[in-house]
């Protein structure tokens, strides 16, 4: 049933995809086409391309105070109505010619020493300021309050000086050229989105005009055209090849998915919030000599020894990634479930594909992930003149030795596993994809690991590798029993503490049942981050706990990037805030994926929703060392409760989300 719904929607989508008419947005950022006209009526500055398009700032702020709003961005508007004449109260802006407007910024550049700098324009409003990054198309922005740590006051201290010289030394450049107008558009070429600046060089005042979102222009095709490919891809490559090649594991697959399947429409007893019940000692902790045994026995994993270090965000992430690849002598893996043609994904691309001269560079990416059918539709937006290759596939292959494989979709079950290998000596593993949004956008965890827990990682990226190749099942079972296994060449330190791999596969639940049992053992306290979290049983849990006392604290994202889930995600906080449990909506989008029971952590890649507990192939990892515990609940969670936002009484939401 669930099979033939997926399809359904499917091939809704593929029916009724449009593309936009009339003024292409993409031609705008281009400068293909330019405003013939540029003018200011009561406070509002309209840029006319033609007879029929206009764009149209909201509201200038008056003149007289400009000196409080001496740089703010300004988001351009579409109207396609014509103005109507009111020359009596239209005031001219003049747009500078390319020539002088390049001589600016080569000027700028040369004093800041702005030329390999990725963040340029930088602004000011108020007790807010940042910078605009030019590889991900968002501003940075950083408030000033009274209660942020010293480092914080210096840090932005140092951004609202820059931004200020900035600004200043902008003006004064342009002045140079003894423009006439005193109002006019600055053209700022190759910046996101950022087509012009409107500057009023009289009242000192500049603001970046930004275009509305827009897609790839690409080669329009008819539904019947995308509808066939979506088709084929999910026909044919997702079901009949993989069946044929991995008849084993296929079917193993579609009972685990009608046995989960069941679980989903069995009766539950989350229905009226329950009564608070203490605990005598809540500085009581769990046994973890008895929760050890159990996760030996019942889970049937082990431990091994292993270095850890903690990478929050993109800029920690990916830099210490590229950092070790660029002195890698042997190999670099990566198995990932979405590889975007963005241009930060394609800059890595081209890394890997230069990396691949020197060492065996194998990526795995999941075939949902790499949007692989011609059907795929691009939402990224890009710097002016950056074209997107119809494949990641096709272009990390071309012109490199870069071997790809791709994972199959049978049954609806998806390779959600995130893990970088470099030289079979340094494993990273998280939440990490390889995008825009991972690098620049979003808030999320990876970590890094070194010891001998690295070569069980290796073994199971071979066996992957193995599935996804020409001989699925048979590959695996050939490696298996014919293939010596590659020598551990990760030695134990003194500095390793022990470390426990989780993994989500096909009738194998060992990242849901440890924390199961994790929940139900947790006498002091339960932390969870997770951008999706509607796994009913782990919620009935959770409140279980909280009614035994258990401080249950959860972190959701206050912006989702699945508009579902942020429905989802309010309807069950609100469930949880009844039932006691204290709920933080995270100001941005966060997919962080971890939890801590007391003092044991586990992350990785899997949410807390059925498609990772039971269904996706997931790996995660858990530790119980003390101090590396209270190191990650300081950087992780007591960071992200601080500049969350807390709710202890239920959200009013739309009826709408409930039928949702």
């Amino acid at each position: 049933m669930k099979l033939i719904y997926f399809l359904f929607i499917c091939l809704f989508f593929c029916f009724n995809i449009s593309y936009s008419s009339g003024i292409d947005l993409s031609q705008i950022a281009d400068y293909t086409i330019k405003p013939t006209k540029v003018f200011i009526v009561k406070n509002k500055l309209y840029l006319n391309f033609g007879e029929k398009y206009i764009f149209l700032t909201t509201k200038l702020p008056k003149e007289k105070s400009y000196a409080k709003h001496n740089n703010e961005i300004i988001r351009l508007k579409l109207d396609t109505e014509k103005l109507k004449d009111k020359s009596k109260r239209i005031k001219d802006v003049v747009v500078m010619s390319e020539e002088i407007c390049q001589k600016v910024i080569n000027e700028i550049i040369i004093e800041f020493d702005l030329k390999h700098k990725k963040h340029f324009l930088h602004y000011s409003y108020k007790n807010d300021f940042g910078s605009y990054d030019e590889f991900y198309d968002e501003f940075i922005t950083k408030k000033d309050k009274k209660n942020k740590k010293q480092s914080k006051s210096i840090e932005t201290k140092q951004d609202r000086e820059l931004s200020s010289k900035l600004f200043l030394s902008f003006m004064n450049t342009i002045k140079k050229y003894d423009i006439i107008n005193k109002k006019f558009i600055f053209i700022s070429r190759n910046m996101p989105r950022i087509t012009y600046f409107y500057i009023d060089t009289e009242n000192i005042y500049m603001a970046p005009l930004i275009l509305p979102p827009y897609k790839k222009e690409g080669i329009k095709k008819n539904p019947i055209e995308t509808s066939t490919d979506f088709l084929y891809s999910f026909i044919v490559k997702n079901h009949i090849v993989p069946v044929i090649k991995s008849p084993f594991t296929s079917t193993y697959r579609l009972f685990s998915l009608f046995s989960t399947s069941l679980l989903e429409f069995s009766p539950t007893n989350i229905n009226e919030p329950f009564s608070d019940i203490t605990i005598e000692d809540k500085n009581h902790i769990m046994d973890m000599n008895s929760f050890n045994e159990y996760l030996d026995e019942e889970i049937g994993t082990k431990e091994y020894k292993a270095k850890i270090k903690f990478l929050i965000d993109g800029e920690s992430f990916f830099t210490d990634f590229i950092d070790s690849a660029k002195k890698a002598t042997h190999s670099i893996f990566i198995q990932t479930h979405i590889f975007k043609t963005d241009e930060f994904s394609i800059e890595v691309s081209n890394f890997l594909k230069k990396c691949s001269e020197t060492v065996d560079v194998r990526v795995l990416i999941d075939r949902i992930g790499a949007g692989e059918s011609k059907s795929a539709i691009e939402d990224n937006i890009f710097t002016s003149g950056y074209k997107s290759p119809d494949s990641i596939i096709d272009f990390l292959e071309k012109d490199s030795k870069v071997a790809v494989r791709v994972h199959p979709n049978t049954w609806l079950t998806f390779d959600h596993r995130k893990i970088f290998i470099v030289d079979r000596k340094k494993a990273y593993i998280g939440g990490m994809n390889i995008a825009n949004e991972y690098r620049y956008g979003w808030h999320d965890l990876m970590v890094s690991l070194e010891g001998p827990i690295v070569s069980i990682i290796v073994k199971n990226f071979y066996k992957a590798w193995s599935f996804a190749g020409l001989g699925g099942d048979f590959s695996v079972a050939w490696r298996s029993l014919f293939t010596k296994s590659k020598r551990n060449i990760t030695k134990e330190t003194d500095d390793m503490i022990d470390v426990r791999l989780l993994t989500t596969s096909a009738s194998d639940y060992q990242i849901y049942d440890a924390q199961l049992e994790a929940i139900r053992r947790a006498k002091q306290r339960i932390f969870i981050e997770s951008p999706y979290f509607s796994e009913k049983t782990l919620i009935e849990e959770l409140i279980l706990s909280k009614k035994r006392g258990v401080d249950v604290r959860i972190i959701l994202p206050g912006v989702n990037d699945m508009m579902f889930f942020d429905k989802v995600n309010l309807k069950i906080a609100n469930y949880l805030i009844e039932n006691g449990i204290v709920v933080y909506l995270y100001p941005r989008m966060t997919h962080v994926k971890a939890a801590v029971y007391d003092n044991w952590v586990c992350l990785g890649s899997a949410n807390f929703n059925r498609l990772s507990m039971f269904k996706n192939r997931e790996i995660n990892i858990a530790f119980y060392d003390k101090i590396l515990v209270d190191e990650f609940v300081e950087q992780i969670f007591i960071k992200d409760f601080e500049i969350s936002k807390k709710y202890d009484k239920a959200v009013e939401i739309p009826w709408i989300y409930y039928l949702v």
